[in-house]
C-alpha cells in the first residue's frame, strides 16, 4: 500500500540562496557540456526562448504580486 508521507524541511534564507547558487552551477555546468537539448524537453526550450524574446524586444511588465504575475 502506497503512502503519502511529506517531509517539510526548513531552510533558512542564508542557507536557501547558497543552495540555489549550487544549483544554478551545477545546471550552467550540465547545459555546458551536455548542452540544453539534452537536459530539457522541447517545450521548456521554446517557451525559454520566447520569454527572452520578449525581454530583449522590451516586452515584459511589472508585477507586484503573485495573482498579477500569474495571469
Amino acid at each position: 500500500m502506497a503512502t503519502n508521507n511529506k517531509r517539510v524541511v526548513e531552510v533558512p534564507t542564508k542557507d536557501f540562496k547558497r543552495i540555489l547558487k549550487a544549483y544554478n552551477t551545477i545546471g550552467s555546468f550540465l547545459e555546458h557540456y551536455l548542452g540544453p537539448e539534452l537536459l530539457y524537453k522541447k517545450e521548456f526550450i521554446k517557451g525559454m526562448r520566447h520569454a527572452l524574446n520578449e525581454v530583449v524586444r522590451k516586452k515584459t511588465k511589472r508585477v507586484n504580486d503573485w495573482e498579477s504575475f500569474r495571469s
